[in-house]
């Protein structure tokens, strides 16, 4: 293929059709849950697709270049299944999971066929959540809050979907639903970074799209905001995240209030903190 014409695209597309239809149910689920959840194992594949295991070393030997077996945990049982290259799971996924109501009922099988005492299938639960490829690239936002709410009920002590959860929720002004989650949160999985940030967020939220408050009540929110912010700073010093939700508060104030000390005092922070930790990053948030 080195001198040829054709795009990757076209190549790997042609390369797809001369499959048969088992070859390329197989193909096109393993390059979407590479591209989705990142690592794949045999035994979720069997799961998701009606192969019988007698079945799977003749399947592999067929489908020998564009679906490989290795080795992850042999005395548990994990063999990975992977194709040539993560950009190849993504293409193949990107033609042959086209649909987006294809590609939530897909990610809701993998769900329902998860099992999460297995470390492997946890974190694939993670890259689902946090990936570009996986439940973000859901254009509804109803569904992607009704997939978060699977992976929530199976994997509770999981963080990453609850964070996923709360941010969807805050985005579409769900606030009351979004305060019930991050005390649920909180009680279940521990007060953490995002978390106390998420508390921040909620409140410049209700103080900026809240329908009916008086300038005042929309004051009062961010002064409970700014309080908030400065314990995130003090239980997550090392946080620049937490300086950065402080100066949100700041710049809210700013506009609402008309008062500029809070965004300057968290510009402060912001400089110290990069004095402190020696990250630029902070610099460039202060800038």
């Amino acid at each position: 293929h080195v001198f040829s014409f054709q795009s990757l695209d076209q190549i790997l597309l042609s390369e797809y059709a001369g499959l048969d239809s088992t070859q390329q149910e197989i193909y096109r689920l393993v390059s979407f849950l590479e591209a989705s959840c990142g690592t794949v194992h045999r035994q979720l594949i069997l799961r998701l697709i009606d192969i019988s295991a007698t079945a799977v070393k003749s399947r592999l030997t067929e489908l020998d270049g564009l679906v490989d077996e290795y080795d992850i945990e042999p005395d548990h049982g994990l063999y990975g299944w992977r194709t040539r290259h993560s950009v190849i799971a993504q293409t193949i996924a990107q033609y042959k999971y086209a649909d987006d109501d294809e590609i939530a009922e897909t990610l809701k099988h993998v769900i329902e066929n998860i099992n999460p005492t297995v470390w492997l299938e946890l974190r694939m639960l993670r890259e689902m959540c946090g990936s570009d490829s996986g439940i973000s690239q859901i254009p509804n936002p109803e569904i992607r809050i009704q997939l978060l709410h699977r992976i929530i009920a199976i994997a509770p002590g999981e963080r990453v979907p609850r964070h996923r959860l709360i941010t969807a929720l805050i985005e579409l002004e769900r606030y009351d639903d979004a305060e019930f989650e991050i005390e649920e949160a909180i009680r279940t999985v521990k007060r953490d970074p995002p978390l106390q940030r998420y508390k921040v967020r909620l409140h410049i939220a209700k103080a900026q799209h809240q329908v009916g408050l008086m300038r005042e009540d929309r004051i009062a929110l961010l002064k409970q905001a700014e309080r908030l912010a400065q314990e995130a700073i003090e239980r997550f010093p090392d946080d620049k995240h937490a300086y950065k939700a402080y100066a949100d508060v700041g710049i809210a104030l700013a506009h609402i209030g008309g008062d500029g000390s809070v965004l300057h005092h968290a510009v402060t922070e912001l400089h110290k903190a990069a004095e402190r930790l020696l990250d630029p990053e902070f610099s460039e948030l202060a800038r």
